[in-house]
């Protein structure tokens, strides 16, 4: 399989703690939790089961919190694959600077250095 981004891969392992599952939004009231899978530096990508099909699409503007911090992170569906009954993987870009600025300083984190 050829991996078209352009971005090197940070593997979850080696991501903090915060973001290695995170809560999204869909709409006003669906909430769901993602596993992460891994992340570049404008980006992850992520494991979810629950959503309708309908519901996640790409293109859609979706919402990340990050907890503990309450960072609530803007971004957009890039990538969008069933992967099985009830289990959806997807990738997310951050598109405003202000969200990327934010992801950057979790992924910069010195206490998990």
């Amino acid at each position: 399989m050829i991996d078209k981004r352009k971005e090197a891969r940070i593997p979850v392992e080696a991501l903090p703690e915060c973001l290695k599952n995170v809560v999204i939004s869909i709409g006003l009231f669906e909430e769901y939790t993602a596993t992460t899978v891994d992340a570049t530096g404008y980006g992850m990508g992520f494991f979810v089961e629950g959503i309708n099909e309908k519901k996640l699409l790409v293109g859609s503007d979706i919402t990340l919190k990050i907890l503990p911090y309450n960072y609530k992170l803007k971004g957009r569906v890039i990538y969008l694959k069933n992967i099985g009954e009830n289990k959806t993987r997807f990738g997310v870009e951050f598109i405003k600077a202000n969200d990327l600025d934010k992801f950057n300083e979790l992924l910069n984190l010195d206490i998990y250095k």
